[in-house]
């Protein structure tokens, strides 16, 4: 296989290829030149070697040890104990010495979560000291080890990113003359969504303060797509558009992912569900909790059991428990508003109250605008 290997690239030519044009073909100078299929899997088979030795302080998820945890070259090490993360850390010092690799100790950082000791742990790795801060990010995620929600600094580093994407999106329309409402929403999709709800198989919404942030850039961009004015209903803002609110986006896509993670079974990943689930029947505070917790307190609340072991059918019918809790959420509040009278007067059906609206396609931007601050009484 290596002798393979070396061949193959040995041979191994490039070409790029921009806007249908195709450049001359080039041998890379050095290494492996990123994109290249075979480039992934050397590094699995190479880096496969670090193995860590057993401790009485490592991380255990339903019975199955977890000592690292690597994304490419970007390796995070766990312990229960200050012993435990220096053994760690000894070991990948040493595995990288004696395979030619060098470890960065000024990009390293060491964060504690749980009650602080009244001597902070000294930690090195070989004879350079690592930095202990208490907010780091690995994997796009943000924890913070001193405040109450390990993901606060999540949401407000999302909240920003999501924000200049927006802010980029709808400042086109200074260059390219007006965009009609599909194609900005359509951008919603494709740039701003994928922030809004980047993590939320893991971090769940817990606190509606935290969340907020999100939602405001949510409601900013939508009433910027349809034209609407800072104080418009923000009801109108999914009826109209077929767009989810936010909490009930982030609520289907956990419960997504989760039953990917019952029925596919990937190994860390349930074992993490699983320990979540046991740990909550002896009333801690874990990730099943606080999506029961998160399920519960939506505008229509989904009821789901504590002690309720999950299964690939039951979370599909959490699926359609969380879309018909939206219909009912929708539905209601253009009931209940006296100024959607035109709305209320649309819906015949309660399945047909959160879909793209036809006219939203209409190609003269000022009627249909004044359609839409009629219908939704922004004017």
């Amino acid at each position: 296989l290596i002798d393979w290997l070396r061949l193959l690239y040995e041979q191994l030519e490039y070409t790029i290829r921009f806007d249908g044009d195709f450049t001359e073909t080039f041998q890379a100078l050095a290494g492996i030149l990123i994109g290249d299929p075979a480039s992934p899997i050397l590094w699995i088979l190479f880096i496969s070697d670090l193995s860590m030795p057993a401790h009485l302080d490592n991380v255990i998820l339903d019975g199955q040890v977890v000592n690292l945890l690597l994304i490419a070259d970007d390796v995070l090490a766990m312990s229960m104990s200050d012993d435990g993360i220096l053994e760690k850390g000894a070991r990948i010092y040493l595995f990288c010495a004696l395979n030619f690799l060098i470890l960065c100790v000024i990009k390293t950082l060491a964060l504690l979560f749980g009650p602080l000791p009244p001597i902070l742990p000294s930690l090195t790795i070989g004879t350079e000291p690592v930095s202990l801060v208490d907010t780091a990010t690995y994997a796009g995620m943000t924890y913070t080890t001193t405040k109450r929600d390990i993901f606060a600094e999540h949401y407000v580093k999302k909240a920003t990113a999501a924000r200049n994407v927006a802010n980029t999106s709808l400042s086109l329309e200074s260059s390219v003359g007006t965009i009609p409402p599909p194609a900005v929403l359509a951008l919603y999709r494709a740039q701003v969504e994928p922030h809004l709800v980047y993590g939320c198989e893991v971090a769940l919404d817990v606190s509606d303060s935290e969340l907020k942030p999100l939602r405001v850039v949510q409601h900013m961009y939508l009433r910027r797509a349809l034209g609407l004015g800072s104080h418009s209903q923000l009801t109108p803002l999914f009826t109209e558009t077929g767009i989810w609110p936010l909490r009930y986006r982030r609520a289907s896509l956990i419960l997504r992912y989760l039953r990917y993670v019952l029925r596919d079974e990937p190994t860390l990943a349930l074992a993490a569900v699983r320990e979540a689930w046991t740990l909550a029947q002896h009333g801690h505070s874990t990730w099943w909790s606080d999506l029961c917790h998160s399920l519960i307190t939506l505008p229509e609340p989904v009821a789901i059991a504590l002690d309720a072991r999950p299964t690939p059918d039951m979370v599909k019918g959490l699926l359609n428990d969380v879309e018909h809790s939206l219909a009912q959420h929708l539905y209601k509040s253009v009931r209940d508003s006296c100024r959607l009278p035109l709305l209320w007067a649309r819906f015949r059906r309660i399945i047909s109250v959160c879909a793209a609206q036809p006219y939203l396609k209409l190609t003269s931007t000022k009627p249909r605008e004044a359609l839409v601050r009629l219908l939704t009484s922004d004017h």
